[in-house]
Parts: C-alpha cells; structure tokens; sequence
C-alpha cells in the first residue's frame, strides 16, 4: 500500500502473545494484517501464535519508544 507522499505502510508489526507479552515483527511479505488478525511467528525454538495489536504508523511510534 503506498501512503501520500510516496512513502511506503510501515512494514513492522506489534504481537501480542498470551501472557501479556509483546514483540514486534516485520511485515516481510507484506500480508494485510489488521488489528485482531491472529498470526503465526517465527520463535526460538519453533513457531509461536499471536495477535496483531498495533499496525501501520502507530507500530512507527511504538518502536521509537
């Protein structure tokens, strides 16, 4: 998706997992997640379930942080 101005949708996104715990990810094949979306990440070891909580222009600002 291309912004005004030319600038690409930010690519990382915040995940939720179970226990109140958080990461952020990249977008990498730049699926349309949403807030909500239920999503499968890479982890060590193995994979790990979570859901998408922030997207987009807030994930900018939560990173920054």
């Amino acid at each position: 998706m291309t912004l005004p101005n030319g600038k690409s949708q930010y690519d990382i996104v915040e995940v939720r997992f179970k226990n109140s715990r958080k990461g952020f990810y990249r977008n990498a094949k730049n699926l349309s997640l949403n807030v909500g979306d239920i999503v499968v990440v890479e982890a060590s070891p193995g994979k790990d379930v979570g859901v998408v909580s922030i997207v987009g222009e807030l994930a900018r600002i939560q990173v920054q942080k």
